[in-house]
């Protein structure tokens, strides 16, 4: 049997009706207000390297990430410092604080990135970012589980 309607409105209850009402109404502006918009995002100097990192995240956890470290592959990690997604870019046109970051991430490349080492990197170009890039989600996020990492991002 369900319960009686009226007691939920009955001022002896009236605490929980309104945490009820709270808990409904306010939470889901919280939640968005918590993901930046992505004009916000996009504000970031660094929201290009960030989902090319986050697809090498991905691809490590695939298995395909066994060219990520060679500059010359299609789909180098290297190439995440470029304006544009995994296109070739110049000595000019490289973003010289993400170079700077991923040398010495890896030793001037003579490591390779693990998940948590790609995790790292994303996590440092969005501290670099500075205020531009405080809408991003586990910004501060440098560890990753193949099958977790992208379910809590």
């Amino acid at each position: 049997s369900s319960p009686d309607p009226r007691i939920l409105f009955h001022p002896a209850y009236a605490p929980s009706a309104l945490m009820i009402a709270l808990v409904v109404f306010w939470m889901p502006t919280v939640v968005s207000a918590a993901i930046a918009s992505r004009e916000e995002r996009k504000a970031c100097p660094y929201y290009q390297a960030n989902g090319c990192i986050l697809d090498q995240v991905e691809k490590v956890c695939e298995g395909e990430g066994a060219e990520m470290m060679d500059p010359a592959a299609s789909e180098s990690i290297w190439m995440c410092c470029c304006p544009q997604p995994y296109t070739q870019c110049s000595n000019e046109e490289v973003d010289s604080v993400c170079l700077k970051t991923l040398k010495e991430i890896t030793q001037n490349g003579e490591e390779t990135l693990d998940l948590n080492g790609l995790m790292a990197f994303r996590s440092q170009l969005l501290e670099n970012g500075g205020e531009k890039c405080n809408g991003y989600v586990h910004r501060d996020n440098s560890a990753a589980i193949c099958g977790e990492w992208n379910n809590e991002m």
